[in-house]
């Protein structure tokens, strides 16, 4: 009887899963979830059953018809590539630069990446490129492992000194406009070795010295590119994550006067170094209750077929300048835990 009654309580916790899924809009991890039901020899109740028979039906007629809008989604990326690759060798800039936005537009950050280091072999400025690179990186890395991502670009695309130099600068920018100004140091001081005669490198280095930013005593006094780093030129790739794919979170804040103020979050990136969660419009009083340094207890991370709780620390919170989510925020958070809880999945 024992037995059963789990049994019985496993099947409902899959069916809430499920429900979660559909109230989403998730059709794939919905219908994935109700074939699994329906298929794992679970005791469920007549209403039970035919209640996931009817959502699996309406949820696989959902998905044959947006079928042919994936498609077409899939099909206008290749066109995107394909295009730029055409007219690239004609030195069309704005080809590139608008290929490259489409792409990333599309969530196809690394494909995005790869046309914005094309424009390098065009002469294009290295301080106009940095950005746009920094804008695809940034969804799924950390900022260190960006700053040494693009580094690695910069050393190998850039034909002079001065482009690295202008180029480490606008990282250097980049890393100060999300608060990371240690590594904005570092980059002046390496642009200032390459490119010493630039007035806007110094005046940089002596603004962040006077807002107490240390200056290291022995930069690094090379910065050309090493033979190991030009062996593969797609260094930048990011390494593939071994967590599950999570979709959304949910979790609790304490409000002053005690009470638990739900939210729910849906994941717009994941990388093995965090996830980055949307604020919606609704859901936009958060940021007034939590900061960079605070910790989220007890996030449920619900992904295709994993659930688990951990406690997760917010690394950043930024607005979004582009892309459909436009001013929306995103929340930034780590927790090694999760790498340690999805191990045995």
């Amino acid at each position: 009887m024992r037995h059963q009654n789990l049994q019985s309580q496993e099947a409902a916790t899959k069916l809430k899963e499920a429900e979660i899924y559909y109230s989403q809009g998730l059709l794939e991890e919905a219908i994935n979830a109700y074939r699994a039901i329906l298929s794992s020899g679970l005791p469920l109740s007549t209403e039970q059953k035919a209640m996931a028979e009817d959502r699996l039906r309406e949820l696989e007629g959902m998905a044959e018809e947006e079928g042919e809008g994936a498609r077409t989604e899939i099909e206008l990326a290749e066109d995107v590539i394909i295009t730029t690759e055409a007219q690239a060798s004609e030195g069309n800039v704005q080809v590139i630069l608008d290929g490259a936005f489409a792409l990333r537009e599309l969530g196809l950050y690394e494909e995005a990446v790869n046309e914005y280091v094309k424009l390098f072999k065009l002469n294009y400025p290295a301080e106009k490129i940095v950005p746009e690179i920094c804008k695809c990186l940034l969804r799924s890395s950390p900022p260190e492992r960006v700053k040494e991502d693009v580094r690695r670009i910069l050393d190998e695309y850039c034909s002079t000194n001065v482009g690295k130099a202008m180029g480490r600068f606008r990282l250097g920018l980049e890393m100060e406009r999300i608060n990371r100004l240690q590594y904005a140091m570092d980059l002046y001081q390496e642009a200032s070795l390459l490119a010493p005669g630039e007035e806007k490198i110094k005046e940089r280095i002596e603004y962040l010295t006077k807002k107490h930013v240390p200056v290291k005593k022995k930069p690094r006094g090379s910065v050309e590119l090493r033979a190991s780093e030009v062996k593969d030129r797609r260094k930048w790739e990011r390494v593939s994550s071994r967590i599950p794919e999570f979709v959304f979170v949910e979790f609790e804040i304490m409000k002053s006067d005690g009470q638990p103020l739900p939210f729910k979050l849906r994941v717009v990136n994941y990388s093995k170094y965090g996830l980055g969660l949307l604020v919606s419009e609704e859901q936009k009083h958060i940021l007034n209750m939590i900061k960079p340094g605070d910790k989220l207890r007890d996030v449920t991370f619900f992904a295709r077929w994993a659930v688990i709780k951990v406690d997760a620390l917010v690394r950043h919170i930024t607005e979004l300048d582009s892309g459909p989510n436009k001013g929306q925020y995103i929340i930034g958070v780590e927790s090694d835990e999760i790498i340690e809880s999805s191990a045995g999945l």
